[in-house]
């Protein structure tokens, strides 16, 4: 096993060890791809008090099986989910691994993909079919986390959905909004995202920056209703308390915590118009769904993919990057 590992911050050394042995519900993945994803840059700019591999999205071929491996076969295609359950918990041993409450992620909690291969349970990894490439295949983690989003608002056909989002998610999250029959509405606060929405089927695009415009906007799209759903996606840079005045009385919040910290919403607002607010922070779940939506050409994530790059460049590109391009799309690294 070789790869780079995380030893201060914004340093990457290379190592290489012995292979794993592997335990119990365990597969060994040969990775082939892995993505430099915001989440990624953002933990190699923090100081970290442990060695770790960064990393968190892969797909490969499985190079080994556990003994008691009956679901998979050698060689066979898969897209790795990069939350592991604990399988300790109450709900784990009780069969509701959903709800665990002791999720480790992969390049954060445990050794993550920059490396060549990773030894993971069987429950996180998914078949791939042929008709999904590897490069399409590094996203379906994103499209389940965002469908995780839509499950959890029950969306229903017609509403409007305001979805506060500069990253690459809210494109994601739009063009689902639209697949479930409701109408997505976009505020954000990068050029490239807005230009990017109309070619994804997200007609209502709004800059953060004018708040006057973003309300009386949303108020003539809503017939004076305002949003029925909200959607919050915290790696952006936009104002959490904004959510209240763009929903309607009686309006479902869903905050999606991926790396930042949340910051207030109106409590007094919240209480007058009985907002409902929930979270989600775990991808698990959809990932079959996900591998769908892929194989049949419902959603459209080639604007998700920049620049490829070889792992042995990993070190290099990681000290040139300019950050930004990571909001909008994500660098492929190519496991040679």
């Amino acid at each position: 096993m070789q790869g780079y590992k995380l030893t201060g911050k914004g340093q990457l050394q290379y190592f290489s060890t012995p292979p794993t042995k592997l335990k119990e519900n365990q597969l060994k993945v040969k990775i082939e791809k892995t993505l430099l994803s915001y989440g990624d840059y953002l933990a190699y700019q923090q100081d970290s008090k442990y060695q770790i591999v960064l990393g968190r999205y892969a797909v490969g071929n499985i190079s080994e099986l556990a003994d008691n491996n009956t679901l998979f076969e050698r060689f066979q295609r898969v897209v790795v989910c990069s939350t592991y359950t604990c399988g300790q918990c109450y709900n784990c041993k009780t069969g509701k691994q959903l709800l665990c409450t002791d999720k480790k992620q992969l390049g954060i909690d445990v050794d993550g993909t920059y490396c060549d291969f990773i030894d993971v349970p069987m429950s996180s990894v998914f078949a791939l079919p042929e008709s999904v490439s590897f490069d399409d295949g590094l996203f379906v983690e994103q499209i389940s986390l965002a469908l995780n989003v839509l499950d959890k608002l029950s969306i229903q056909k017609g509403e409007h959905v305001v979805i506060l989002s500069d990253t690459k998610l809210g494109l994601i999250l739009g063009q689902l909004v639209t697949y479930y029959g409701a109408i997505p509405i976009l505020v954000q606060q990068n050029k490239d995202i807005v230009a990017k929405a109309k070619d994804v089927g997200i007609f209502y695009a709004f800059d953060d920056k004018d708040d006057g415009a973003i309300e009386s906007n949303i108020f003539a799209i809503t017939g004076g209703r305002m949003c029925e759903k909200a959607i919050y996606v915290n790696t952006s840079d936009l104002l959490l308390s904004k959510v209240d005045r763009l929903c309607a009385h009686y309006a479902s919040t869903c905050m999606l915590s991926c790396d930042n910290k949340l910051e207030y919403i109106n409590a007094e607002q919240l209480v007058k118009k009985e907002l409902t607010i929930t979270g989600v922070s775990s991808p698990m779940g959809n990932f079959p769904t996900a591998i769908n939506l892929l194989a049949t050409n419902q959603i459209d994530i080639s604007f998700l993919k920049g620049a490829r790059v070889p792992l042995a460049n990993l070190p290099k590109k990681l000290d040139s990057l300019d950050i930004s391009t990571l909001e909008t799309k994500s660098i492929i690294v190519e496991i040679n």
